[in-house]
């Protein structure tokens, strides 16, 4: 009988990845045309790359722009650093008796790069599902396997496109969070602190999911959060500049990034390009509610009001307390599958709750969209979603794609990708609520699985005693 929790792929399945993996060398090829060989460069790489040149040049890299001299670099120094490998030399300047990358090639590179990124979190995230007994007999290369590869992809394939043309680094992120998840469900705490904190010294908005760790009171993970924030932060940007050099660029970090989020009265030179309301596809929140309320995009104010703002905070609150309520106390090795869609859904709110917030931050929804594959998979024991969880997947394909679209770009303001992640939230809360007291538990007839496999014989989740 056929079972595709083992099976290998048929042939008309193997010709659909051979497809992919096709679509996937033709989308780079158009993204390096796009970034390297037009009048303009159609990229945010180049961002990060002179930030890292002047890394290296040791000028300002809050200061320093991209080659059309409109984007400043918007991420805490740890990401400039590491980026310095690439450092793009502006045109004119001395090259400081360094060799660099030429920037057709780095762009290849961190299309490359991203990819790898991509696959590699989302296997890291199917390993700690795979090992934990949470999927029943699905072994590595398998149907099941391919699938849970891949099907995320294809639901968030317009927030990953728009990430990968853009240049953008939330795949790097993805990868470390996926790391987190996969450290946290096999017990590896301080690890599991280690790779949030690295994901964080990337960009600064996954510091909310710091609010799970003290949830689940992680003595050992918070330990390892700090520790790596400690070397992300100070002690690598103290090892490139010195000490006193190091504490003026997270100062300058907090003066012209975070503050101007938070305060109207703060550094504003960064307002006509990010943090004016206006200024991007912002689906945060604050930006939604304040579309909502001046629709008439002529009149509408470049800033939200106070009164917004505090509307923003106390959704995004109320969303992130109802999620840490529906799933309790749990650790995250006790029930895998359970706290993926608690990590997940707070992925979500970590999006929405960002005071800026662009579409391609839904390629974050990677986790949340596993657990609903996985929860439906469990509850039917085969490769067919729930009805519920295929019109969530399908309606977050068609919200996402029209609003990048040229005809369709004034619906962005309607933030169709935010209400559906917020619905996939309800249904991963509805599951956590009803879930509360499972673990997943190995019976004592257990055998010892094949090489790739997890095979529990009996149900996966039982009530808690």
């Amino acid at each position: 009988m056929s079972n595709p929790f083992r099976d290998p792929l048929r042939r008309w399945e193997r010709a659909g990845v051979a497809l992919f993996l096709i679509g996937l060398i033709a989308f780079g090829i158009l993204i390096e045309i796009r970034s390297a060989f037009l009048t303009q460069r159609l990229t945010d790489l180049d961002v990060y790359l002179r930030a890292a040149w002047a890394v290296q040049s040791g000028d300002d890299i809050y200061q320093i722009t991209n080659k059309r001299g409109c984007w400043h670099y918007c991420y805490p120094a740890f990401t400039a650093i590491l980026a310095t490998p690439l450092a793009d030399r502006p045109e004119g300047i001395p090259s400081l008796g360094k060799w660099s990358i030429p920037f057709p090639i780095s762009v290849g590179l961190w299309y490359f790069l991203s990819i790898i990124c991509l696959f590699a979190g989302i296997h890291q995230i199917v390993k700690g599902l795979q090992r934990s007994g949470s999927i029943a007999n699905m072994q590595s290369w398998s149907r099941s396997w391919y699938y849970l590869h891949l099907l995320p992809i294809y639901i968030l394939i317009p927030a990953i496109g728009f990430c990968l043309s853009r240049g953008q680094i939330n795949l790097f992120v993805l990868l470390f969070l996926g790391l987190y998840y996969a450290s946290s469900v096999s017990g590896k705490k301080f690890l599991s602190g280690i790779y949030l904190s690295i994901a964080i010294c990337m960009k600064v908005i996954p510091a909310f999911l710091v609010l799970l760790l003290f949830w689940q009171r992680d003595k050992r993970g918070i330990l390892g959060l700090a520790c790596g924030l400690f070397l992300g932060l100070i002690a690598l940007p103290s090892l490139v500049w010195g000490p006193e050099k190091a504490l003026a660029v997270n100062k300058k970090f907090i003066q012209v990034m975070i503050l101007p989020s938070l305060l109207e009265d703060a550094d504003q030179t960064r307002a006509k390009e990010l943090t004016d309301v206006n200024a991007t596809d912002n689906q945060s929140f604050q930006a939604l509610l304040h579309n909502y309320w001046y629709w008439d995009v002529k009149n509408r104010p470049p800033q939200s009001s106070s009164t917004t703002k505090i509307l923003h905070l106390l959704l995004g609150g109320f969303c992130a307390i109802t999620i840490l309520l529906a799933y309790g106390n749990q650790t995250s090795s006790q029930n895998p599958l359970r706290f993926l869609l608690c990590f997940g859904s707070l992925l979500v709110i970590m999006i929405l709750i960002s005071p800026v917030s662009h579409q391609h931050y839904f390629s974050w929804n990677v986790p949340l969209v596993l657990g609903l594959i996985s929860y439906s998979w469990q509850q039917k024991r085969e490769l067919l979603l729930q009805k519920r969880y295929l019109i969530s997947f399908t309606s977050m394909l068609l919200c996402s794609t029209f609003p990048l679209l040229p005809a369709w770009e004034s619906y962005r303001d309607f933030g169709f990708p935010s209400l559906v992640s917020l619905w996939m939230c309800y249904q991963a809360v509805w599951i956590l609520r009803k879930s509360k007291d499972q673990v997943i538990v190995k019976s004592a007839n257990d055998t010892k699985p094949d090489r790739g496999t997890v095979s529990p014989p009996g149900p996966l989740l039982h009530s808690a005693a």
